[in-house]
């Protein structure tokens, strides 16, 4: 683990150790390190062994309970849409929120129904914790839903939002919450034995860009024509492999005294904001990226 990222799971250490839980906690970074912090934070809230003792203490029944590989579910009035909410192990205290298998978003009706559960008295003991994972992908609506329960946060609860990056969240949410960030998401690698074939494949079509044609470009972007669900993974890959994409041409370029890498940077800002605007709102994927590519093919010249 990286000092950075020992340095805030230190901090969420500390707020155990010390006993101050606040209402709300922004976790954000690349990885895995994010998540599994903010689990082993969530667990150690309602650990039941000696306040003095580590937390979570793996030897009370909270600990036992919290630690199974399981997530029991609940499921929605009428069972169609997949879970509101699953919680964490057998522990009837601990609410985990994600999207749902069919669902591009976690929605306004996740968020509501987490805020009447976290309103109840906890049955284990004296904390209810509400974990959001994938929290850019909160809906416009579900955001401002949360936010209204960090306004008015329930007693002895508090959520924990799980995001790769920050600003995909509103800055009233970031506003009313502890902020613990981990490192960024790495630059991934996109050449060798180490990046993944999708990538490989991805930055193959990217280096031969600039020989492209209007009809090349738009038939590429049909490949991401289909149910949003399935499309928008694919498509913030392929924007987040172009970005680093770009990031590259533009070392490059510094690297040879070249100074004319502007509108690669122009492009990279673009690609970053359209990647932004993708977990923000329900943009049609094909045409995002049928954007995204015109900005890229009118950057490269070679």
């Amino acid at each position: 683990m990286s000092t950075a990222a020992e340095s805030s799971a230190l901090l969420l250490r500390k707020s155990l150790a010390h006993g101050r839980i606040h209402s709300g906690y922004l976790v954000h970074g690349g990885g895995d390190a994010p998540l599994e912090a903010t689990l082993q934070f969530a667990r150690g809230i309602v650990c039941l062994g000696a306040r003095q003792g580590p937390r979570p203490c793996e030897q009370c029944r909270a600990c036992s309970l919290s630690g199974a590989k399981t997530k029991t579910v609940a499921l929605d009035a009428k069972g169609e849409k997949g879970p509101l909410y699953r919680h964490v192990g057998g522990h009837s205290d601990l609410y985990w929120l994600e999207r749902g298998a069919e669902s591009t978003r976690v929605t306004v009706g996740q968020v509501r129904e987490l805020q009447t559960v976290l309103r109840r008295s906890p049955t284990e003991g004296e904390h209810r914790v509400g974990i959001v994972a994938e929290a850019e992908w909160l809906s416009h609506d579900a955001q401002g839903a949360l936010l209204h329960v960090l306004e008015e946060p329930p007693r002895n609860a508090t959520i924990l939002l799980v995001a790769k990056r920050a600003t995909s969240l509103l800055s009233t949410i970031r506003s009313r919450c502890i902020k613990v960030p981990f490192p960024a998401e790495a630059t991934r690698e996109l050449r060798g034995p180490d990046a993944t074939e999708d990538v490989q494949r991805i930055v193959s079509r990217l280096d031969a860009i600039h020989t492209l044609g209007m009809v090349e470009l738009l038939d590429w972007a049909e490949e991401y024509r289909g149910v949003r669900r399935t499309m928008v993974d694919k498509v913030d890959e392929l924007l987040g492999v172009s970005c680093d994409w770009l990031h590259e041409r533009i070392c490059q370029a510094a690297a040879q005294g070249n100074g004319s890498a502007g509108d690669e940077l122009d492009a990279y800002r673009a690609l970053t904001r359209y990647r932004r605007e993708l977990t923000r709102r329900n943009l049609n994927t094909m045409m995002t990226v049928e954007k995204s590519l015109f900005t890229l093919r009118g950057a490269v010249r070679a």
